[in-house]
């Protein structure tokens, strides 16, 4: 710890890589009164669907000493080797060190032990888990989330079952997620009714419909194809609703199929992967429901901050830790995971509520809990090693 009162912690995160999606809570850390953060991160990637930063792209903080690029050595799908950071001649400077919580990555291990030994503050940043484990898989989870001296935890799911498994409830911090909040912000208060008016009529033959959006890559797990289906059957039931779909991936192709078989052209509008978010942001706002038949994530952030509720899947042990933004009836809803019937209900007792007090929860559950500058607090607050059960911004999930 530092020698001077006034002196700030030095704390080092160390991570696999510097995706695109956590930049904004990165450069809030380093944006910071009260510790002096260093990142270090991989700069190569095994995940082609990742947008991650390079050195290049970070070049200004290379230069500052904020961010210290790394090698990563792949071994088969998961397992990862960062030598840099393995030893513990690397830590000496730090007050605190923060690692991603994989027990896949071998060098991790190794740089617990040393911390360790040397009498530091350790804390792994993870989503900790979904269900209770158990067997070897747990035991060695188990083990190596104790050679810290505190977890940073996605959501409070993860939080009562640690707990439950026997882990100190004050050295388990929640520290929720975010995205770039502040540009999302600026964007939803740049956008008027004439500019959804108009992207809806540029998009859409019947533009006064309800209209859903899903945004995501096209996977098997997250049921994209069901949205078709729900297109249908409303279509032919006289509650027609139009459908955004935007992403990419190994479904896309089924997707476009089922839409032109379907005859649903006017109704369904696939737009294909986008990374512009002031294009996203038009869309979102335009929309009255997010609609992710399989389970929702980060995206969940997305879609609450531009004051879109958010229905999914009930299957919690598919479900990511952010689905815990979603209150019932307030900022979204849960179906039958896999029944298009009960999808097609809740779509339709959405569509007959949804107004500014929605999008009003909808946006509060972000400024509350799922921002940068919540997390950047709590974890400054979890470095100093204070008790995680008084910990700022708790949300009693």
């Amino acid at each position: 710890m530092p020698d001077s009162v006034n002196e700030k912690l030095k704390v080092v995160g160390v991570f696999n890589l510097f995706p695109h999606y956590r930049e904004a809570i990165y450069k809030c850390l380093w944006d910071n009164s009260e510790i002096e953060f260093t990142i270090c991160a991989g700069i190569n990637s095994k995940n082609p669907s990742l947008k991650i930063h390079s050195s290049e792209s970070l070049k200004t903080f290379v230069k500052n000493g904020q961010f210290i690029p790394l090698k990563n050595y792949w071994f088969g799908k998961r397992f990862l080797w960062q030598a840099k950071v393995a030893w513990p001649g690397f830590y000496h400077r730090y007050d605190v060190i923060i690692h991603d919580g994989s027990v896949y990555q071998l060098s991790t291990w190794l740089a617990l032990f040393w911390i360790k030994l040397m009498g530091k503050r350790s804390l792994l940043w993870t989503h900790g888990v979904l269900e209770r484990e158990k067997g070897v898989k747990g035991l060695i989870r188990y083990i190596f989330y104790r050679l810290s001296d505190g977890l940073l935890l996605y959501g409070n799911r993860a939080k009562h079952l640690l707990e439950g498994s026997g882990f100190e409830s004050n050295s388990l911090y929640v520290v929720y997620n975010s995205l770039d909040y502040k540009t999302q912000k600026k964007n939803r208060n740049s956008i008027n009714i004439k500019k959804i008016k108009s992207t809806k009529k540029n998009i859409f033959k019947y533009m006064e419909l309800p209209l859903l959006i899903f945004v995501g890559r096209m996977t098997a797990e997250k049921h994209p194809l069901m949205l078709v289906d729900l297109a249908l059957i409303m279509k032919n039931s006289n509650n027609p609703v139009n459908i955004i779909i935007i992403g990419d991936g190994p479904e896309l192709v089924s997707l476009k199929r089922k839409v032109i078989s379907y005859k649903l052209k006017d109704f369904v509008y696939i737009h294909g992967s986008c990374y512009d978010e002031e294009v996203l942001a038009t869309m979102m706002c335009a929309a009255d429901l997010a609609v992710l038949p399989g389970y929702v994530g980060l995206s969940a952030m997305h879609y609450m901050a531009y004051g879109l509720p958010v229905l999914t899947s009930n299957d919690s042990k598919k479900q990511k830790p952010e689905v815990e933004a979603i209150v019932k009836g307030k900022t979204g809803d849960f179906y039958l995971h896999g029944n298009i019937n009960s999808l097609i209900t809740k779509v339709t007792e959405w569509i007959g509520k949804i107004g500014p007090e929605t999008r009003e929860n909808c946006i509060n559950q972000i400024e509350q809990y799922y921002n940068p500058e919540v997390q950047r607090t709590i974890i400054n607050y979890a470095c100093k090693g204070l008790p995680a059960n008084q910990q700022p911004y708790s949300n009693n999930f």
